[in-house]
């Protein structure tokens, strides 16, 4: 067993790619995360974001005219809040999808 003190660090981690190959594994401590948003990969140095950070990160703005969805391992999805924090070092989280919210949601 590691703990937080003993734990392997590495550069950078594509958590897309560590999730496909480890799925239910919960991703090392690392400098810097890759994540993809849509079709695009975005590097990050935090392991941890809200909705809202992702989605101006990603362009989309305002914030609150998006929806996001969360992709995991598996297939599963779920809806990230603006003020949701995703960690992207948890178990299974692949990527993220945006869809632009029509006048009559939230």
């Amino acid at each position: 067993m590691t703990t937080p003190e003993t734990e392997l660090e590495v550069e950078e981690l594509d958590i897309e790619t560590f999730a496909q190959k480890g799925g239910a594994e919960r991703a090392p401590k690392a400098t810097r995360y890759i994540i993809r948003v849509d079709k695009t990969k975005y590097t990050v140095t935090v392991p941890t974001m809200t909705g809202r950070e992702i989605l101006t990160l990603a362009g989309k703005v305002p914030p609150e005219q998006y929806k996001l969805t969360q992709k995991h391992h598996g297939g599963a999805a779920t809806t990230i809040g603006l003020d949701d924090t995703v960690d992207f070092r948890a178990p299974g989280v692949e990527r993220f999808m945006t869809l632009k919210r029509d006048q009559t949601e939230g």
